[in-house]
């Protein structure tokens, strides 16, 4: 079955502080769902924890260089953070 939306949940934490933190390289996406990031694929994210610092998960990016997904931030802090994520899959 080829699964077109997948969920789950992930802890990440902002190296330096700096407003993102690393979510998936695309060798993790890979590993993970069993298929290439392709440029229709959507990962939208949201807070998975009510007591989070203050610091609330925005949305993501795409880094073509060096090639992962990030998960951007409010704010900075360096306390890990728990995130629940959504991942679309473009019909082939």
């Amino acid at each position: 079955m080829n699964k077109r939306v997948m969920t789950g949940m992930s802890i990440v934490t902002q190296p330096s502080g700096n407003g993102y933190a690393p979510l998936w390289t695309l060798a993790e996406f890979r590993t993970k769902f069993g298929r290439d990031w392709t440029d229709g694929t959507v990962v939208s994210v949201t807070n998975a924890h009510w007591e989070a610092n203050g610091i609330i998960p925005i949305g993501t990016r795409f880094v073509k260089n060096p090639g992962r997904i990030d998960v951007m931030f409010s704010g900075n802090n360096t306390a890990q953070v728990r995130i629940n994520w959504v991942v679309f899959f473009p019909m082939a």
